[in-house]
């Protein structure tokens, strides 16, 4: 089972990062800003968003910048890490599609992505 699939569209938050899992298999996180608004009080707010991309595929995304605007999609997954020595849980998006939906620079979009 894949578990839930959601889309969002969002802003590369912090560099993409190259990291290699327990059993040596490279993956490339990404952080993604959304903007959530509260609908009571209309105040907008972030939501933080970890995205990972397994092996080859997610070194085409590490070209992304800060505030480059993105459309994900894909499956939740439960993930465990630990911070400061103590184990912690989260959630962890695993990509199908994303897409380049204007870069931080203003520039035009790359077909190729």
């Amino acid at each position: 089972m894949k578990g839930l699939y959601c889309m969002f569209e969002g802003t590369i938050a912090k560099p993409p990062v190259r990291t290699l899992s327990r059993n040596n298999v490279p993956w490339t996180r990404l952080k993604c800003d959304v903007r959530v608004r509260d609908e009571e009080t209309n105040i907008g707010r972030s939501m933080w968003v970890a995205v990972s991309v397994p092996g080859a595929q997610g070194e085409q995304w590490l070209y992304l910048q800060v505030g480059d605007r993105v459309r994900v999609e894909g499956h939740l997954e439960l993930s465990s890490y630990e911070k400061d020595g103590r184990p912690q849980i989260g959630l962890t998006i695993l990509p199908t599609l994303i897409r380049l939906l204007e870069p931080a620079d203003g520039g035009l979009v790359n077909a190729a992505h």
